[in-house]
């Protein structure tokens, strides 16, 4: 029954980007966070990429980052 698939964001930005402090954060001892964050990042965009349904992404606000991807 879905026609089309609608991204948006919530606030003043579609997407700001990583949280820095938190980047700054798992380079000590918690590295392996971040690939695993870079992971699911990257089977969303898979996901998207492979829908059967035309994805648009309404963007209100800066789309900066992955946001921008």
């Amino acid at each position: 029954a879905v026609r089309a698939v609608v991204l948006t964001g919530s606030g003043g930005a579609f997407c700001a980007g990583m949280d820095l402090d938190e980047l700054r954060a798992t380079l000590g001892d918690e590295a392996d966070k971040v690939w695993d964050d870079a992971a699911r990042l990257s089977a969303l965009y898979e996901q998207i990429y492979t829908l059967p349904k035309p994805t648009v992404a309404a963007v209100n606000g800066a789309a900066v980052a992955g946001g921008a991807g």
